[in-house]
């Protein structure tokens, strides 16, 4: 998805907010986390993830920063429970669980 679709998607009126973080899960997050499982996540690009996901959460809600809302409102309107960050290091759990179980051959 390129900047000038993911704007008229986020400002398109016929889809509703469900099937806009559908749409922003399959097709922006998985994209963002393709390979994560081989990151090393610093603070910095902790922060980054974070803020980039919250950053796309308000814009698909239509949430303005000068309302005041904070992120933990923002994510149960999403229904969101984990963050970015937390499923890269699920991701990286996940492969070590795999490194482990393999044969030492």
């Amino acid at each position: 998805m390129t900047v000038g679709m993911l704007n008229t998607f986020w400002s398109s009126s016929e889809l509703i907010v469900r099937t806009k973080i559908d749409l922003l899960l399959a097709g922006v997050f998985s994209r963002l986390l393709y390979a994560a499982e081989t990151w090393r996540i610093k603070a910095a690009d902790s922060r980054k993830l974070l803020a980039f996901e919250m950053r796309c959460y308000r814009r698909t809600l239509k949430v303005c920063w000068k309302e005041k809302v904070n992120n933990s409102t923002v994510r149960d309107r999403v229904r969101s429970h984990c963050t970015i960050v937390d499923v890269v290091k699920q991701r990286k759990l996940q492969l070590f669980e795999h490194i482990c179980r393999m044969n030492d051959q």
